[in-house]
């Protein structure tokens, strides 16, 4: 993503459907059906976006909110609600929208969930850095940047093993 951002591209797509791994353990980004340039390599402008793509849990509220956004900030809610998948160790709300019932309780219960998953670790480890989490926030004034992004998912390796008790209860 960083790569992608750094280009000039957005991929407005990004879901764990479209990430696969190679045998040595390298992500591949696949499907750029949705993707946009935002700057020309020669440009210092971003162009903002103002259509909805993407997938269901994976679009960031703004692209429904709001007449244009940064779609660099659409990508990173995306890395953002694949880490909570990963974490929770199954998709999420249908999608990020008021009457969703999911999503309304993931705003109504968002840092007492953070904190469940923080004290839970990941298999056993602990975030490098736990009071920076990568989880998604529902303003895209505060959805973390790529390199916020990366060092609050310094984590060893190990499977989730959590369920969504916080957000059902």
């Amino acid at each position: 993503v960083a790569f992608l951002h750094s280009m000039g591209v957005v991929h407005r797509d990004l879901k764990p459907e479209n990430l696969l791994l190679t045998a040595d353990g390298c992500l591949k980004i696949t499907d750029f059906g949705n993707s946009e340039v935002f700057r020309m390599p020669w440009e210092r402008k971003v162009r903002t976006s103002a259509s909805i793509r993407g997938s269901g849990p994976f679009i960031a509220p703004e692209e429904m909110t709001e007449k244009t956004f940064d779609a660099r900030k659409v990508d990173m809610w995306a890395c953002g609600i694949i880490y909570l998948c990963m974490r929770l160790g199954r998709y999420t709300w249908h999608e990020a929208a008021d009457g969703d019932p999911i999503w309304d309780s993931f705003l109504y219960k968002r840092e007492r969930l953070v904190e469940a998953l923080e004290q839970q670790g990941c298999g056993g480890y602990y975030p490098a850095q736990p009071h920076h989490h990568p989880y998604p926030s529902p303003n895209p004034q505060t959805h973390l940047n790529l390199a916020a992004f990366e060092q609050a998912t310094h984590i060893s390796l190990g499977w989730p093993s959590y369920t969504m008790d916080v957000l059902e209860r």
